[in-house]
């Protein structure tokens, strides 16, 4: 019995009646010579599907979204209303890839309004000078204390003993201070850093390039984000490229390519 009738195993010595090929010949190691077309994807449909699948899920998303409402209600217990906190960045964005960090700002409303309304307006007794050229002689005045508004958070975060989120590390000795808080379930990172007023927002910025390279930006960059974390040159404050210095050259190398493959355009005097 060689199992046919049930469509189950065949002994070899049955294999010229079912006209199957044994396992030492030449037709069983090499695949099948037939008119099939075989789907090759190119290095650009490789990056494509590469930034699809380390983009941010819904799940990953909702993971980063707890922890902003945490680190800004916190915020609030510790530092009260004088500091409002502000999301920028990657994630802000929505250019984040599933190892992507989140930036949050901590900045004051009451010192990012007094510069709105006085900006360009005559200082008493300035001769005529504007307050946006007096600013540096008055930075200090209206700059907040960032180590000391960040060491409160921490330690308010740390006597909150909270299960998941804890303070990692305290850069107050960097060039902008810097607050590191960790989801030890999800192992998502907050940067958390302090301004004057709300940092300048990417978005525009981000959007205006992916408008002029729909294709081609957004992959790219998810992929090179993605092989610098992997190498460990992704964090600005450990010498690494930022992410808004590495959408910047994207954006210039793109922009670089298409005044090469289109020297009309280039010269027609366009503007870029």
């Amino acid at each position: 019995n060689n199992g046919s009738a049930s469509g189950g195993y065949s002994s070899p010595g049955n294999t010229e009646s079912m006209n199957v090929p044994t396992y030492d010949s030449e037709a069983a190691l090499s695949p099948p010579r037939h008119n099939v077309r075989f789907y090759q994807p190119t290095l650009g449909d490789e990056i494509q599907m590469l930034a699809k699948y380390v983009s941010v899920t819904r799940v990953e998303k909702q993971a980063r979204d707890r922890l902003l409402q945490y680190l800004t209600a916190t915020t609030g217990e510790s530092l009260g209303g004088e500091f409002h906190t502000g999301l920028f960045g990657s994630f802000e964005a929505n250019f984040s890839s599933f190892n992507s960090d989140v930036d949050l700002v901590l900045f004051q409303p009451q010192i990012a309004r007094r510069d709105e309304a006085q900006e360009g307006e005559p200082v008493a007794g300035g001769g005529g000078q504007s307050v946006e050229s007096s600013q540096n002689a008055t930075a200090l005045k209206s700059k907040p204390d960032a180590n000391g508004a960040l060491m409160a958070l921490a330690r308010c975060v740390d006597r909150q003993n909270h299960p998941r989120y804890h303070v990692v590390s305290l850069l107050s000795k960097a060039a902008v201070p810097i607050l590191v808080v960790r989801d030890s379930v999800t192992g998502v990172w907050a940067d958390i850093s302090v301004s004057g007023d709300l940092s300048p927002d990417m978005t525009k910025c981000l959007d205006a390039l992916e408008r002029r390279f729909p294709k081609d930006f957004r992959p790219l960059t998810l992929t090179l984000k993605v092989i610098l974390a992997q190498h460990g040159l992704g964090t600005p404050w450990r010498g690494g490229l930022g992410s808004f210095k590495l959408y910047l050259l994207v954006g210039k190398y793109l922009h670089t390519i298409s005044r090469q493959q289109n020297p009309r355009v280039s010269q027609a005097g366009t503007k870029d």
